[in-house]
């Protein structure tokens, strides 16, 4: 029973590191003064900067075909990122260098389910 309390201290303490500070959450994705940017990920194809060791953060869309977003749902984010309702947060470390792409799951008030990707490059 004594691992249960550690086990959940333990958590909540990487948990509390994890979380991106108010100074951090202060800015609208693609802000320069933060180090991040739009930049082609590949030939035609945008993406999002942010520089390794920052907080990466966007908003996924509400309406998709002019149809409300009820929620997100995601599979295999990196370590020290988080989906809450349509936000996006990723505190990125210096070994997250390189492009990557993110995959999520909208359902929509039409029952449907559409996929929706982003794509970062980590400097």
């Amino acid at each position: 029973m004594k691992t249960i309390p550690l086990t959940f201290s333990l958590l909540l303490l990487v948990s509390t590191l994890a979380w991106p500070s108010a100074d951090e959450l202060g800015h609208e994705p693609n802000d320069r003064r933060f180090g991040s940017e739009s930049v082609d990920f590949l030939p035609g194809i945008a993406a999002d900067t942010v520089f390794a060791g920052r907080v990466y953060i966007t908003t996924l869309p509400d309406l998709i075909d002019g149809q409300e977003v009820l929620r997100y749902s995601a599979e295999k984010l990196p370590l020290f990122s988080w989906l809450k309702g349509s936000g996006f947060f990723w505190k990125t470390r210096l070994s997250d260098v390189g492009r990557h792409v993110f995959s999520f799951r909208a359902e929509l008030t039409s029952n449907t389910v559409v996929p929706v990707e982003i794509r970062v490059v980590v400097r």
